[in-house]
């Protein structure tokens, strides 16, 4: 997480210094290195460490699975629809940011983040694997046309061209990389998916410098806030519903996963989406705003806050059950013992107990 951000800063930096190296034409050639090899090498690593197998529980529990996913691609963009309104009525965000939590509301969850946050926590981690997989698949198809019919902001791409690109560098590079897993190859480290996704934001604030820039350090930090008590409200919201009689009364641990599950947003994934749909266009950086706040915030909000808590939250259901269970042990204990001592076994037996007695007497 240190290294990741400390590198996304000199990115950022080194955007702003020379901007004409990571732009579009410039001497990286980031359209091919960095828009189509780059982000193709993030999914075929995804398909690396993705096992078809885990997807096989998501239709064994499809009712848990539907809502992750309807609460994904349909009450996430609700709410933030709802905070986005707030925020432009109050004149607390632009109009052009709004569109951007907008944007980030139709995103679907990331893969390792979640997963990763969810094990540490002491969660079920397969819930969180499958229905993260899940979401991510669902969402090279639903996100476009959510963030379009949301937003209001059209893509610059056919729909045609659209699919055909992340066909071609999402969903391709991901069978590709089931195929190679079948055959024993290994997954790839962590480091090459972080260096390859600095480079995607290197190369999206070297388009964004190369212009007039538009956001102000007070626009981010504005932002952030929000973000912050979207994504607190995300979580409580999870927690109410899937621990209450609505939810289906799901474990501590299961509610720990979909917590986290909900509640993150995938960078990859979004910002590969935003760049292919809307690269080219001036206001670019404005949309992706708040993807780009959100996915530090989300790992450094859910390691230091979350994290602790989520796990006093599932020790104390396991300190219940142990006391749970050895109450219901000692009930059945002593009914035991009194069927035992009313059965007409044991009161034969005690009467020739007392038989036996006043004939020795």
């Amino acid at each position: 997480m240190k290294n990741f951000l400390c590198g996304l800063v000199g990115a950022v930096a080194l955007a702003y210094l020379a901007p004409w190296l990571g732009v579009k034409g410039g001497p990286v050639l980031p359209e091919v290195t960095i828009n189509v090899i780059g982000v193709a090498t993030i999914f075929f690593g995804s398909g690396l460490s993705l096992q078809t197998s885990q997807l096989g529980l998501a239709l064994r529990s499809w009712r848990v699975s539907a809502c992750v996913q309807l609460f994904h691609f349909a009450a996430c963009p609700a709410i933030f629809a709802a905070v986005a309104a707030v925020c432009r009525k109050t004149s607390v965000l632009s109009p052009r940011l709004a569109s951007g939590l907008l944007v980030l509301g139709c995103l679907p969850p990331p893969i390792s983040s979640a997963v990763i946050l969810t094990a540490v926590s002491g969660g079920n981690a397969a819930v969180s694997v499958v229905n993260s997989s899940l979401g991510s698949l669902l969402g090279v198809f639903l996100t476009p046309s959510l963030i379009v019919a949301i937003s209001g902001v059209s893509a610059e791409i056919s729909a045609t061209n659209l699919a055909a690109t992340l066909g071609s560098t999402v969903l391709f590079p991901l069978m590709l990389g089931q195929v190679a897993r079948r055959f024993g190859i290994r997954k790839l480290p962590g480091y090459i998916g972080e260096c390859i996704l600095i480079a995607i934001i290197w190369h999206a604030f070297s388009e964004t410098f190369s212009r007039e820039v538009q956001v102000q350090p007070g626009d981010v930090f504005r932002v952030i806030g929000c973000l912050l008590a979207v994504q607190l409200c995300l979580v409580a919201t999870v927690i109410i519903f899937a621990s209450g009689p609505c939810g289906g009364r799901q474990s501590r641990a299961d509610v720990t996963a979909l917590a986290f599950t909900c509640s993150h947003k995938s960078l990859t994934l979004g910002m590969t989406i935003l760049m292919t749909m809307y690269g080219t266009n001036p206001d670019f950086i404005i949309y992706a705003l708040p993807l780009l706040c959100y996915h530090p915030m989300q790992i450094f909000l859910g390691s230091v806050l979350l994290v602790p808590w989520f796990k006093g939250y599932i020790d104390d259901e396991d300190v219940n059950d142990d006391v749970d269970l050895s109450d219901e042990s000692w009930n059945q204990r002593t009914n035991l013992d009194e069927i035992f001592q009313n059965h007409p076994v044991s009161k034969l037996r005690s009467r020739q107990g007392k038989v036996s007695n006043a004939s020795s007497v």
